[in-house]
């Protein structure tokens, strides 16, 4: 009986064998390795990043009819951007309780300056003209005030955006 099983079972393994062999089923391999191809995309867009020295200026006790020298810096970086970005500014009206005095007494300018002279601060974003390099990039801006003459006395705040434009 012993022979018997063996003839039998040798039968039924060649058979398993050629049967498995003869049959291919998608995705499955037998005996072997089996691979298909998946296809990955993605967009990468152009990004501006920015990173400011500070975010608070501080021009001191000015008094009215006075000004201070275009010379209070604020870094500008390009902070992981990957791209070339454009260096854009304005500004808001100075403002204590329900006094205020304009936006174009402020200055800025590209250089430090010793006296009150640059560019004019306005009210809808410029183009400063200058550009900060992809990853990391940066440069200064300088900014002065002028209080107008007979201002009354508070404490004013404005608010200047710096904005990196790619």
């Amino acid at each position: 009986m012993g022979k018997i099983q063996y003839i039998l079972g040798t039968i039924l393994t060649s058979l398993t064998m050629l049967a498995l062999g003869m049959f291919a089923i998608p995705g499955i391999t037998f005996g072997g390795t089996s691979s298909n191809t998946v296809v990955a995309s993605v967009n990468v867009p152009l990004y501006c990043g920015i990173s400011l020295s500070t975010n608070t200026i501080s021009f001191g006790s000015v008094s009215p009819g006075s000004s201070v020298p275009t010379d209070v810096p604020v870094t500008d970086t390009n902070a992981a951007g990957n791209t070339q970005a454009n260096v854009l500014i304005d500004g808001g009206n100075w403002i204590s309780g329900s006094n205020n005095f304009g936006v174009g007494n402020t200055l800025w300018d590209s250089t430090t300056q010793t006296t009150y002279v640059g560019n004019v601060l306005t009210l809808t974003p410029i183009n400063t003209e200058e550009t900060l390099a992809a990853s990391a990039g940066s440069n200064t801006l300088y900014f002065g005030l002028a209080v107008p003459a007979s201002q009354a006395a508070g404490a004013y705040t404005q608010n200047i955006v710096i904005e990196n434009s790619c």
